[in-house]
């Protein structure tokens, strides 16, 4: 619930500031005002659990320093410098978010009733781990520590709990809100090799969006969205 209140919180933002009539906009401000409060007790919870997972922590700042040589921005061979927090940051709420979606689709796999959704689900659990281990690492050459996985919380059932089809609609959710933090994370990361790896992870996440889309298509699971006026076809007169 937590990490859901924090993707609703960026969504619900965005949809605020493209709104331009007053009672959409109303409406996504109240949306991102109750997710404001869902955030904060879910966060309120964990704290008084003991299961908040903290991000790592760095030095107080006590002044301002300036950068000296370029290598700050471009030092993709050799030794790297530490990462600073914007970097720390991205990566640490990027392995969360994974370690969840391991952890949802090591369920859905269990669970799901096709075996060609089944072998998708799979295939985005031996992705998402090689995500971890990558974002563990960035993590570790700086010796910050990482979170830990989620896997041990999945429980033992192979029950059908959720349809197929309800499963791979999450799933896509997840793996399209995933393209937008890895481009967050390339956009605030001035060293080098980072953006370019968040490029690499999410050209291979949107191959893998497509493996999922296919198979919605051959299901008939997947719903087409508004689109414009195919503005050629009127003028063949081929509209139905």
């Amino acid at each position: 619930m937590n990490q859901m209140s924090k993707v609703g919180l960026t969504l619900y933002g965005a949809a605020v500031s493209s709104a331009a009539r007053n009672d959409i906009k109303d409406y996504f401000i109240n949306c991102l005002e109750e997710t404001i409060e869902l955030n904060k007790s879910s966060t309120d919870l964990l704290l008084s659990k003991g299961l908040f997972v903290r991000a790592p922590s760095i030095p107080y700042l006590e002044e301002v320093e300036f950068v000296k040589k370029q290598g700050f921005m471009l030092d993709v061979f050799g030794e790297k410098r530490p990462l600073v927090a914007s970097e720390i940051d991205n990566l640490f709420n990027n392995l969360q978010r994974n370690s969840l979606g391991v952890a949802t689709l090591q369920g859905f796999s269990q669970v799901s009733q096709n075996k060609e959704v089944k072998q998708f689900f799979l295939k985005g659990l031996e992705i998402g781990n090689k995500h971890l281990k990558l974002f563990r690492g960035k993590l570790e050459e700086s010796k910050l520590p990482a979170p830990m996985s989620w896997d041990a919380e999945v429980t033992t059932s192979t029950s059908h709990t959720f349809s197929d089809r309800l499963m791979m609609y999450f799933t896509s959710g997840l793996i399209a809100m995933s393209v937008g933090y890895y481009g967050t994370g390339a956009s605030q990361s001035p060293r080098g090799d980072i953006p370019s790896m968040y490029n690499r992870l999410s050209l291979e996440i949107q191959l893998y969006a497509e493996d999922g889309a296919n198979i919605m298509i051959k299901n008939g699971w997947l719903e087409q969205p508004p689109m414009a006026a195919d503005r050629d076809e009127l003028i063949r007169g081929e509209s139905k």
